[in-house]
């Protein structure tokens, strides 16, 4: 038992003794004449969902300071009174000096940190190029003038990015962040004849899979989402290359492979895409890390059960006239029917009525109904809204059974409104639509 003890004592200290106590020295200028806040606060941004708040109490001449352990490098936001400040925070610079204005986001000034100077220069001509980029590949110009242009534009940031990590070798921004951005090489990068393809194919070939600190800075984030938002107006097959990369990727670390894994879901669904939605979650179901995930594993299964083609949950609810009625009901007396989660106080849910009107009213004499459930127990605003907006499709407020899992669940409902489109046999034609594109999934539905 003793040694058991001492053995847990030794991992203790080497965890506290591996973290680098680190303090910030703080000076709230307040040359408006506001009133101080009582307290600053330290937030950690990380992608991993390990986020840490620290604080520190303000003394009457604006000054503070903030004690903080730090194991490894990181973003965070400095709040101070109503405005929080980006820092990055070091390991290896145990002590930093800020010092900003109060009430002005752009006067803030760091001393004593490279770390922060070097992000600084990369955060400034990364804004540029970047838009400058974005607005080259979607400016509708003929491919012979964008390509001459793109790479001009890569090669003039690549060459930024390499004098930061010229500058600053021994930064996070320097070793990771700027090298994470250059996907190749300037050499490599003339010989190129079609710059936004190559863009296109090699855009995530510098990221290190292994290193999961990369979660601790939004550039990851905004470097592969940026890809994954790149690809989602392209072809089924391009998307299926995309993932059969992933796949092949070797030494991932499993805080990165969640962090993917859970965005390409999440966006995948958010743009209404079920093809690719379907196709990744058969794939990540079948790949065993995912075990490794669970809440991830059953999300993605619940979601597996309402995508097209499956057949119709029930939903049962009482009507204004306090009858109950149910959503197999109305799928077997019309051609299409779409089931609408909605709420009252849902801003979005009350501004696509009037559009969702005006689609009943045209199809409703071709077979297309509407069966829309409320999910809030506003009885009296639910009431006075079909009456104000003259909903003439099924209005009904949900009906739960206790110890059941209720249709919202059911139907993986993470906001309102949601639509559900069935077929006549009740087979779910779509769970992600749009009230945008439901005229044009209804015309293909009804071949008109």
């Amino acid at each position: 038992m003793k040694k058991v003890f001492v053995f847990i004592l030794g991992l203790l200290l080497l965890n506290a003794f591996s973290a680098q106590a680190l303090t910030i020295y703080g000076e709230i200028l307040n040359n408006n004449n506001l009133p101080l806040p009582a307290r600053v606060y330290l937030k950690s941004v990380s992608l991993s969902g390990n986020n840490t708040l620290d604080s520190a109490d303000v003394n009457v001449f604006g000054a503070y300071t903030l004690n903080k352990n730090v194991n490894q490098y990181g973003q965070y936001y400095l709040f101070v009174g109503k405005i929080n400040y980006t820092i990055m925070l070091s390991p290896n610079e145990p002590s930093i000096k800020i010092t900003n204005e109060l009430g002005d986001k752009q006067k803030i000034w760091i001393e004593n940190s490279a770390e922060n100077d070097a992000y600084k220069i990369y955060k400034e001509f990364k804004s540029y190029y970047e838009a400058q980029i974005m607005a080259t590949v979607h400016s509708g110009l003929p491919a012979d003038t964008i390509h001459p242009r793109l790479k001009q534009l890569y090669g003039q940031y690549f060459d930024q990015l390499l004098q930061v990590r010229g500058f600053y070798p021994n930064t996070f921004t320097g070793s990771v962040i700027c090298k994470m951005k250059q996907f190749a090489s300037a050499d490599v990068l003339s010989k190129q004849n079609n710059t936004l393809q190559f863009a296109r194919e090699h855009y995530l070939d510098s990221i290190d899979w292994s290193n999961p600190v990369q979660l601790e800075e939004l550039s990851f984030d905004e470097t592969f989402m940026a890809y994954v938002s790149s690809i989602s107006d392209t072809s089924f097959a391009s998307f299926q290359k995309f993932e059969a990369y992933l796949t092949s990727l070797n030494n991932v670390n499993l805080e990165l492979y969640k962090y993917y894994r859970r965005q390409i879901f999440n966006f995948y669904m958010l743009v209404h895409q079920e093809q690719k939605l379907e196709y990744l979650i058969r794939q990540t179901l079948a790949d065993s890390r995912i075990k490794e995930v669970p809440v991830l594993e059953t999300q993605m299964n619940e979601v597996k059960r309402v995508l097209p083609g499956n057949p119709y949950i029930e939903v049962m609810g009482l009507d204004v006239n306090n009858t109950l009625l149910s959503l197999s009901e109305n799928i077997k007396k019309n051609k299409l029917s779409l089931l609408v989660f909605w709420e009252p106080s849902c801003k979005h849910c009350r501004e696509s009525m009037p559009e969702l009107s005006r689609i009943y009213s045209t199809y409703k004499k071709k077979g297309f109904s509407i069966f829309a459930a409320n999910l809030s127990d506003e009885e009296a605003e639910w009431k006075k809204i079909i009456s104000d907006n003259r909903l003439a499709w099924t209005n009904v407020i949900l009906q739960r059974e206790p110890n059941k899992k209720d249709a919202p669940s059911s139907y993986f409902v993470i906001y309102t409104p949601t639509l559900v489109l069935f077929n006549n046999e009740g087979k779910i034609l779509r769970r992600f639509i749009g009230v945008n594109e439901l005229e044009r999934e209804l015309q293909k539905q009804l071949k008109l």
